[in-house]
């Protein structure tokens, strides 16, 4: 996860960025940007409600319920980009599916390596 919000300094911009890429980002910002209503508080409060859910699970050596949690988070993430961004919002389906696949192996080794 520190790698994650980390990413942006140690990842160069792309010269020359997918424009669909750019698009889902730029819907991202008018999004956060925009006018805030009760939904929209409600689904922000799931980030902080996740952060805590895999720190519980991971606190109590649950591999099992910490990697549903991510995995079910993740493909949240999608289910919303893909609803409200559209088009755009299937530009960020094959890093997170990468990245949700990575995070499942590391944390499977992980686990088998402690036990």
């Amino acid at each position: 996860m520190i790698a994650l919000a980390t990413s942006m300094f140690w990842f160069p911009a792309p010269v020359n960025p997918d424009p669909s890429v750019t698009a889902f980002l730029e819907a991202e910002r008018q999004y956060l940007l925009g006018p805030w209503n009760a939904a929209k508080f409600l689904f922000s409060a799931l980030v902080p409600l996740f952060f805590w859910a895999v720190a519980a699970a991971f606190w109590n050596r649950s591999l099992v319920i910490g990697l549903t949690v991510i995995n079910a988070a993740t493909f949240m993430k999608i289910g919303w980009s893909l609803y409200y961004r559209g088009i755009s919002g299937w530009s960020m389906v094959p890093p997170a599916i990468a990245g949700l696949v990575l995070v499942n192996l590391v944390a499977v080794v992980v686990f088998r390596e402690k036990h």
